[in-house]
């Protein structure tokens, strides 16, 4: 941001930031700064079968949490794999963020851009299935609430008290294990809202989805012995 938007103006890097952002914060982002000028410091892989059973989780780059280490793990992961990318507003952000990610640090991704094989990148296409770009007809409305709305419908707990706004000042000081953990339960709500569009869309009935549910809770509750952030996650469930 100092070398771009403020070229010139012998700005500090802190300088260039706090500038930014009040200048976002009274623009339709909301205060969240660009995307040009956002690097990942979190992401996590849950695994899932063809039947939509938890296999396992994944966190980038843990327990370092380098940005270009990031990056080159979620691209290796998807030249690696034919499994379905499924995310919640991946195609508007996180996906866009990784792009550019590459792009900074020049890690090739050529099974997402090259025409006609760019599968998880192609609008329309079934490789890369959004649940918010499901729900909303491809943007035709608004979703307000996000991902967190979609979590207290289905009675599951939504982000903890970290919001994506106070990344930034988590990150400064160095609670990494923090973000990461909101990171692991937002990917956890993506889950459960992409199962329950299943059954929306009739991959599922009902009974299967209540069953899917149990097989998770009880993976899930596996999980929280070694992380014990997760006990925190089902307590808050509304059943």
């Amino acid at each position: 941001m100092r070398r771009v938007q403020y070229a010139g103006l012998s700005l500090s890097a802190e300088e260039a930031l706090a500038r930014s952002q009040e200048k976002s914060r009274t623009g339709p982002a909301g205060g969240f700064l660009p995307l040009t000028y956002q690097l990942p410091v979190a992401l996590c892989f849950a695994r899932v079968d063809a039947n939509y059973r938890l296999l396992e989780f994944e966190h980038a780059d843990s327990p370092h949490f380098r940005p270009r280490q990031i990056v080159q793990a979620f691209w290796n992961t998807l030249a690696e794999t034919d499994a379905t990318l499924v995310s919640f507003n991946g195609r508007a952000f996180d996906v866009p963020v990784l792009e550019l990610a590459a792009f900074r640090y020049g890690i090739a991704a050529p099974g997402h851009f090259q025409r006609g094989g760019g599968k998880t990148r192609y609008r329309y296409g079934d490789a890369h299935i959004d649940v918010r770009t499901l729900l909303t007809n491809h943007g035709a409305y608004w979703f307000d609430g996000g991902l967190e709305a979609c979590a207290r419908l289905l009675g599951k707990s939504g982000p903890t008290t970290m919001t994506g706004h106070d990344v930034l000042e988590q990150h400064r000081q160095g609670h990494l294990d923090l973000i990461n953990e909101r990171c692991c339960l937002d990917v956890l709500d993506t889950y459960f809202a992409f199962v329950r569009s299943r059954l929306v869309i009739g991959c599922i009935d009902a009974k299967r989805e209540q069953q899917i549910g149990a097989e998770a809770r009880a993976w899930i509750e596996n999980q929280s012995r070694e992380r014990p952030y997760l006990c925190r996650y089902l307590e808050s469930w509304v059943t």
